[in-house]
């Protein structure tokens, strides 16, 4: 019969421990993907073909003036049908509202005219030109971007499928950065 010194029963107990520790880890981790696949089949694999409301992209631009025209083109080649796109020009010191006005008016989009319309204001930051945007939208769905943003094709289409179930109230997209090549950009990316 041999005797257990204390550092050998130390070292069988916390080799127990790290074998049930990681044993936990293992089903945590099985448990939150079946969670996930179960959360995901919910709104992938069961869409709601018939619920397609309209949605008011709204942008707010502070001297976007370069950018703001390729956003709207971008916009209106969205894979969704009803949808407006509301410019708020927030007092910017540049072109930014010669441009917007070009663009003000209806726009061929993919599958009708899309409605472009502006919103120029004095300087007061970009949750003040949100707001402005908002009050001037007649959308139940508002989508919130940066004028020099793009969003994929599918952006409307795929975000505006969770809002089916009563019980979501905002969705939030993945952004990422494509223009890198510099230091900045990069720890953009980065973040």
């Amino acid at each position: 019969m041999t005797v257990l010194s204390f550092s050998s029963l130390l070292e069988y107990s916390i080799i127990v421990a790290l074998v049930i520790f990681l044993v936990i880890l293992l089903v945590r981790y099985f448990a939150i993907l079946v969670l996930a696949y179960l959360n995901l089949n919910k709104y992938t694999f069961k869409p709601k073909d018939n619920f397609k409301p309209f949605v008011s992209i709204i942008i707010p631009a502070y001297n976007e003036g370069k950018l703001l025209e390729g956003t709207v083109k971008s916009l209106l080649e969205l894979d969704y049908a009803d949808y407006e796109i509301i410019i708020v020009n927030d007092g910017s010191t540049d072109n930014t509202k010669e441009v917007a006005e070009k663009l003000v008016g209806y726009r061929k989009g993919v599958y009708n005219k899309i409605k472009i319309s502006l919103i120029s204001k004095p300087n007061s930051g970009k949750a003040i030109a949100l707001n402005s945007g908002i009050k001037l939208s007649r959308a139940d769905f508002v989508l919130c971007m940066d004028g020099d943003s793009q969003l994929s094709k599918d952006s409307i289409k795929m975000g505006i499928r969770h809002f089916a179930d009563p019980e979501i109230g905002a969705v939030a997209g993945n952004v990422k950065v494509l223009n890198r090549g510099s230091f900045f950009t990069d720890l953009q990316a980065l973040e």
